[in-house]
């Protein structure tokens, strides 16, 4: 079928210039496309209609030139396929037009070539291919081949369809490929918190530390062969005492205003003037530092592979200040704090809470660098 030869015409000289401009380009599909686009309307002319029929024997003809380079080296069954897949799809979508004829009468066909078993028999073919290299991977029995085992029958899946054997392998490579790890929370012995703080940092949670290869228990499975341990440990904190202190400072600025109009020729006059504002400022004040560290060990080799240092604070801080004088003299970070009300300190174990709660999402971040690899 692939040796038939095509008769390439010149493309007609009143045929649709943007067509044309594709082809000189080189650039067949577009061409194709392009003039598929301007026949999907009711009105087709016959400038349009040649523009397709040139654009498509340009087009098949560079496939075939394509195939025929691709069958004489090795490993090319996917690239020939994809062609063979998007000359079929170019060929659905002018069938339905055909034959094509426009307003005023004007009839043709495209000849188009059937390359459905084409497709079939390299689907087929890559199908096999995968199939052998991913038995291949999985026999290997590492995490890695196994992962691309995976792949490969997802891959597999798509081009053929969903079979019960299929999915089967499948599940087994995900299986394979996934490091297991148990995660768990500790508080060192020499700190003593509350049982609300104690619950927050640890609750964990498996969805935001599992990722596609790397599966995170919070509970222990008997059943599952874990590889690692992912710890959490919360090391120590320091609670500062609540502080509150006032001040009172006085806030100046030069300033123009009017004073008046002149007399001669009715213009504004202004002047600067320097204007003040005392401030009474009250400003309070708390802290919560805490400090832990992630570690992964490694249950096989019975030894710790990564232990990293995390820290993290809760500040509550307050401003409350009034004002007596000109407003205009305020400066930016004054206006900012004017209005405010003295408020309630946090409880220990609130802003202690907030702390950790922040301290553990810093220790999930380090945590993925600890086993995003393995």
């Amino acid at each position: 079928m692939w040796k038939t030869i095509i008769f390439l015409t010149a493309f007609t000289i009143w045929g649709c210039a943007s067509v044309q401009k594709e082809l000189n380009r080189g650039n067949y599909s577009n061409a194709v496309n392009l003039a598929l686009s301007k026949l999907k309307g009711k009105k087709k002319s016959e400038k349009d209609i040649i523009g397709l029929r040139d654009a498509y024997q340009y087009y098949i003809a560079e496939q075939l030139r394509k195939v025929e380079q691709l069958k004489l080296q090795s490993n090319k069954d996917s690239q020939i396929l994809s062609i063979y897949e998007a000359a079929d799809n170019i060929n659905s979508s002018i069938k339905p037009l055909l034959p094509l004829q426009d307003q005023n009468g004007f009839v043709t066909d495209i000849p188009l070539i059937d390359v459905k078993a084409e497709v079939a028999k390299y689907k087929s073919r890559v199908a096999d291919q995968l199939y052998f290299n991913a038995i291949g991977n999985l026999e290997k029995g590492g995490k890695m081949e196994a992962r691309k085992a995976y792949d490969q029958f997802q891959q597999m899946i798509n081009l053929t369809g969903a079979t019960s054997h299929l999915q089967s392998l499948r599940d087994e490579a995900k299986k394979k490929g996934t490091t297991y790890i148990l995660a768990l929370g500790e508080i060192d012995s020499k700190i003593s918190v509350s049982k609300a703080v104690k619950e927050r940092f640890m609750s964990l949670s498996s969805s935001t530390l599992s990722k596609n290869w790397q599966r995170v228990d919070i509970t222990a499975d008997k059943r599952t062969p874990y590889d690692y341990e992912l710890i959490f440990v919360l090391e120590d904190f320091v609670l500062s005492p609540e502080k509150e202190s006032s001040r009172e400072y006085i806030d100046k600025k030069e300033i123009e205003e009017s004073a008046g109009t002149s007399s001669r020729d009715n213009e504004k006059i202004k002047r600067k003037i320097e204007v003040s504002a005392q401030v009474v400022e009250l400003y309070q004040f708390k802290e919560a530092q805490v400090k832990g560290k992630v570690i992964l060990y490694d249950v096989v080799k019975k030894k710790n592979i990564y232990s990293e240092p995390v820290t993290a604070a809760q500040v509550f801080e307050n401003y409350a200040s009034t004002f007596k004088g000109d407003k205009r003299a305020l400066s930016d970070v004054s206006l900012k704090r004017i209005g405010g009300k003295p408020i309630a300190f946090p409880s220990n174990d609130k802003i202690l809470g907030d702390a950790v709660a922040t301290l553990k999402k810093n220790m999930e971040q380090e945590a993925l660098k600890a086993y995003s690899n393995l």
